[in-house]
C-alpha cells in the first residue's frame, strides 16, 4: 500500500513539474499579449511630450484615423497632419505625431479655433481601433485614410514599413492573445496570411 501512495506522489510530482516548465515557456510569457496604450503627447499640465518643428495652421475636421475627440486633421502650410491632438491645458496648439514610437513630429499653432468634434468622437480609450500598430517581428504599421483597395470584405488599412506592394488588412482580432491581423499584398485576391500584433497604440 505504502508503495503505491509513493507511486502517486511521484506522477503528481512530475505533473506538478510539467505544468510549471510549460507556465514558464515562451508560449505562456506575457510578452506574447497584446499590448495595448493611448497615446498621449501631452502631459498632465499640458506641457509636449514630443519634440520637433512647429508652424502656424489650422484643424480641418476630426481626425479621420482614430475616433479620439481630442484627435484631428489638420494642415500647415501645404502639408497634411493627422493624427494632431489637443489639449485642454495646452490652448491653442496641436501636436502632429509622425508616429507613436518616434516620439517627434510638429507643433502646430492655431490660426483659428477647433471645429466641433464629430459626433462619433470619444474619450481616449483602449477599446478605439489601433492607428499604430508594431508587429510579432517588429515592423511598425500607421493606419491610413482615404480610398484603399478591398478584399473579401477588408480594407487595406494599415500601410507598414518595408512593405512597398501590400500591409495590413482590415482591423485588428481581438479574439485571441496575441491579437492578429490580415497580411497580404496589395494584388492579393484572398486573405488568408494572419500575423501577431506586439504593440498597438488607440
Amino acid at each position: 500500500m505504502r508503495r503505491r501512495v509513493d507511486i502517486r506522489f511521484a506522477l503528481l510530482a512530475a505533473l506538478f513539474a510539467v505544468c510549471a516548465l510549460a507556465l514558464a515557456s515562451p508560449a505562456f510569457a506575457g510578452s506574447q499579449r497584446t499590448t495595448v496604450m493611448v497615446f498621449r503627447p501631452f502631459a498632465a499640465n499640458g506641457q509636449s511630450l514630443i519634440g520637433g518643428s512647429t508652424a502656424s495652421g489650422t484643424c480641418l475636421s476630426s481626425s479621420l484615423v482614430t475616433p479620439r475627440r481630442d484627435a484631428w486633421n489638420c494642415m500647415a502650410g501645404s502639408e497634411v497632419y493627422d493624427p494632431c491632438f489637443s489639449s485642454p491645458k495646452a490652448s491653442g496648439v496641436v501636436l502632429c505625431v509622425t508616429a507613436p514610437w518616434s516620439r517627434s513630429g510638429v507643433k502646430v499653432r492655431l490660426q483659428r479655433p477647433l471645429p466641433k468634434p464629430s459626433s462619433t468622437s470619444g474619450a481616449p480609450s483602449t477599446k478605439d481601433q489601433p492607428w499604430a500598430l508594431q508587429l510579432d517581428n517588429g515592423q511598425t504599421c500607421l493606419l491610413t485614410s482615404g480610398a484603399a483597395v478591398v478584399v473579401s470584405g477588408e480594407r487595406l488599412d494599415y500601410a507598414c514599413t518595408g512593405v512597398t506592394s501590400g500591409g495590413l488588412w482590415g482591423f485588428p482580432s481581438r479574439h485571441t492573445q496575441p491579437w492578429t491581423i490580415f497580411s497580404a499584398p496589395a494584388t492579393a485576391k484572398h486573405l488568408t496570411q494572419r500575423v501577431k500584433i506586439r504593440l498597438a497604440w488607440t
